[in-house]
């Protein structure tokens, strides 16, 4: 199978038909030297092969690069590999224009047609010729296309050995010459014309001389693919040599998407210059950093990488090209063949944008090339798909590889059989908690929960996605439609769905009709857990010690709920002691920062405010979407703060506390918040906004206990705690004057400016420079505030008069 080239048409002058020409000059030519400018078959030599292809515009020089080239110039053969449109040509280009101001250089672009023998080395004379670099007389030139003498190749190697100086030999484009014979001649004349001559290699494909050799002696520099992808800052400069101004958050895009891939990345820069509004969403100016219309790069990859593999390697591609990563086993599922151990490794040696990944057995595909393939497997064959996801799915299902099985299964169509991988491998708790939480719900969300056939296993793991999302409510809902669903899991048959259905029930609440029956409940879902855990293989309890964490959590917050905070703590501590495996680190940041706010509400706060800390490090080093700091860590952060009087730090906790979703759903974390913002509030002289807060609060509680039956003696002594210091005894500011006094005792029988001014023989506008007075020192705002404080300080009686 030879991959990364296509056949060569039928009656083109290349091959088997070129050889069985001879060199015979046209009849009456008077050129003796005639032969020196055709090839043996007597076809002139094309000049445009022997030409330094001239670089582009949009030129970026690389250093990093031409560095490696330039120390390894002392060495026989230097090669530049990688897949198409990677720029390895104008790489190549740069730096022997470089070179050829300092030394000699001879550029050959090589084509099919050099697999004659005859052909290739009579183009290699005359490129010497042509960048003027004698040889000397007595060479000769190959008589036929077929076969070279060794006897020439001698006489050539003697005479590039007795060259002045070095020359760099550049064979551009080399893996379009497969012949060994040419390959055996080339390395024959390396071998005994260095170090006079040395070679630079371009190419797809490795060249057929003996390279193990030059590697084992350490003198073969190479730059591969890898090397040849742009950085972000070549990126950023090629874009902006073609006249753009890309944003930060472009170039980081198209680095991901193109992986640095020159023609990639040249392309879609000139299908942004091409865009009607060049600042537009889909320009590299674009304010979101989206990518341009890149049906440019499809064409190219079409032309250059696909159609040109044999129709049986075009198959293989498409089939596999669902998978995000390749196995040869799994491709072999995929295509129903048996040749995936040899297809890949070839399509990596061709450089046709298939690579390993890492030392592994696992392959992967560009990702644009991998789209192309895709987009073209749903136009020619669309209702495959689905199938194709399918195998995927069973395949890794099968090697125990849930978090790849998944995704297939969901785009498959298959809900029944993913939430089935879900229950029955017990992955209910890793939608709960652990690193993979995110993708996990993300990519089970897809599915329908509801089915006619009346399958509970969707609807379960539906419930466990709302719970994640802290959807309680869903979550709910889709247990009563699983408890409701024919058949209903719990018939003994399935221990695992109704650990499942169980573990649910815990976690979301559910029934709350006292203190009592949340408790009851709670321990009661613990002790059935427990036995159903029990009935399962004791290697897959090992392997998800998540479960045994989750339930001491549902336990810990049942009692959280029920206002036994005490109990609360004991069973969190508990919890923490649960997680030493990192799948349940999203429960421990959970239970530190319920431990932290209970310690600090209580008044120890330096133990409080460690384990927020610990919360919220944990969270951070987490390295996961899923490992959040939770507001209740923050929240008994703000509490601290706010009993330190560190009013700037007990604002900001508090607004991070609250900025979590479901936070002041909870009645401990909702009466807490209510307290610091009171007391931030009274901090600040507003004892009027501060009361109404806790108030609110009180009111709030008030209505969750009537509904619920639960009391939380706990939270109603943080009520009337703030509610007493919002409502501080009044404090007079300065003693009022006699005629304050009588102003005052006036405006208490509710007489007007007017009134009071004709009663006192005073000005209306005197009257209203006491009246502000008399609140300035009553701390009053209104007239009506102002006689509530002087009666509470005594400076007026209940009829009005002042007292003796």
């Amino acid at each position: 199978m030879r991959l990364g080239r296509p056949p060569a048409p039928v009656g083109t002058n290349t091959g088997r038909a070129v050889r069985t020409r001879l060199a015979v000059p046209p009849r009456g030519t008077a050129d003796r030297h005639w032969h020196r400018h055709r090839t043996p078959a007597g076809d002139p030599l094309l000049g445009a092969r022997f030409t330094i292809p001239a670089l582009p515009p949009a030129f970026v020089r690389r250093p990093r690069l031409l560095t490696r080239l330039d120390a390894g110039w002392g060495g026989p053969v230097t090669l530049v590999s990688g897949p198409a449109g990677a720029g390895k040509t104008v790489l190549a280009a740069s730096w022997a224009a470089e070179r050829k101001r300092r030394g000699a250089v001879v550029w050959l672009t090589t084509e099919p047609d050099n697999d004659a023998p005859g052909v290739f080395w009579a183009y290699v004379l005359e490129a010497f010729r042509h960048h003027g670099v004698p040889l000397g007389e007595g060479i000769g030139t190959p008589s036929s296309a077929d076969h070279v003498d060794r006897s020439m190749l001698t006489r050539l190697a003697a005479a590039m050995a007795r060259l002045p100086r070095p020359v760099l030999l550049v064979l551009d484009g080399f893996d379009r010459v497969r012949s060994r014979e040419v390959a055996a001649g080339l390395q024959f004349v390396v071998s005994h014309a260095c170090p006079q001559l040395r070679l630079l290699l371009t190419g797809r494909l490795e060249p057929l001389l003996p390279l193990h050799r030059y590697r084992a002696a350490g003198r073969l520099p190479e730059i591969r693919g890898a090397d040849l992808a742009f950085t972000a800052e070549e990126t950023a400069l090629l874009l902006r040599r073609h006249g753009l101004a890309p944003s930060t958050e472009t170039v980081a895009a198209l680095s991901v998407r193109t992986e640095g891939w020159a023609a990639g990345l040249g392309l879609c820069a000139l299908a942004a210059r091409r865009a009607d509004d060049p600042c537009g969403p889909h320009s590299p100016h674009g304010p979101r950093g989206s990518l341009p219309d890149e049906d440019a790069v499809g064409d190219f990859l079409l032309a250059e990488v696909l159609e040109p593999q044999p129709a049986d390697v075009q198959d293989f591609l498409l089939r596999t090209s669902v998978l995000d990563r390749v196995h040869p086993e799994l491709a072999d599922a995929m295509t129903g063949r048996d040749d995936g151990a040899r297809t890949l490794p070839a399509l990596a040696r061709a450089n046709a944008f298939v690579e390993r990944a890492g030392g592994s057995r696992w392959y992967r595909y560009h990702p644009q090339f991998a789209e192309l393939l895709r987009t073209r497997l749903r136009f020619r064959e669309a209702a495959l798909e689905p199938e194709l996801h399918r195998r995927a799915a069973r395949w890794f299902a099968d090697a125990e590889r849930l978090g790849e099985a998944l995704p297939h299964a969901v785009a498959a169509g298959d809900g029944e059989f993913a939430a089935d991988l879900v229950i029955d491998d017990l992955a209910i708790g890793r939608l709960l908690t652990g690193p993979e939480s995110g993708p996990l719900v993300d990519t089970l969300s897809r599915l329908p929960a509801d089915r006619r056939d009346g399958a509970p296993g969707p609807a379960l793991v539906a419930a466990a996605c709302a719970l994640a999302r802290e959807d309680t409510g869903s979550c709910l809902a889709h247990l009563e439609r699983v408890r409701c669903a024919t058949p209903a899991p719990g018939n003994g048959d399935r221990p695992a769905a109704q650990l499942s259905l169980a573990l649910i029930g815990l976690l979301a609440g559910g029934r709350e009709d006292s203190a009592d029956a949340v408790r009851e409940d709670a321990e009661n879902s613990v002790r059935d857990i427990r036995d159903l855990l029990e009935q399962l293989p004791g290697r897959r309890r090992e392997a998800h010690p998540e479960i045994r964490a989750l339930l001491l959590y549902g336990l810990a917050s049942a009692r959280w709920r029920a206002g036994d905070l005490a109990g609360a703590e004991r069973t969190f501590r508990e919890v923490l002691e649960a997680c030493a495996a990192p799948v349940t680190g999203t429960l421990r940041i959970e239970s530190l920062g319920r431990i932290a706010l209970i310690e600090c509400v209580r008044g120890s706060l330096e133990a409080g405010e460690e384990h927020a800390r610990q919360a919220i490090g944990a969270a951070v080093d987490g390295g996961s979407p899923s490992a959040r700091p939770p507001g209740t860590a923050h929240l008994a952060l703000a509490s601290a703060a706010a009993d330190r009087h560190d009013l700037p730090s007990a604002r900001h906790h508090l607004r991070t506390a609250t900025g979590f979703a479901g936070a002041l759903l909870d009645p401990v974390v909702g009466t807490e918040s209510a307290v610091v913002r009171s007391r931030l509030e009274l901090a600040e002289g507003n004892a009027r906004g501060a009361l109404a807060i806790v108030e609110a609060a009180a009111e709030e509680r008030a209505r969750s206990a009537g509904r619920q039956g639960v009391s939380w003696p706990w939270l109603e002594q943080r009520i009337a705690f703030a509610r007493s210091a919002a409502r501080p005894a009044p404090v007079l500011l300065e003693p009022l004057t006699d005629r304050e006094h009588e102003v005052l005792a006036h405006a208490a029988r509710m007489m007007s400016t007017r009134e009071i001014a004709a009663e006192l023989c005073l000005s209306a506008n005197t009257v209203k420079t006491h009246l502000q007075s008399i609140y300035r020192k009553l701390s009053a705002s209104r007239r009506g505030e102002a006689v509530r404080r002087a009666l509470e300080l005594g400076l007026l009686r209940q009829s009005g008069g002042r007292p003796g």
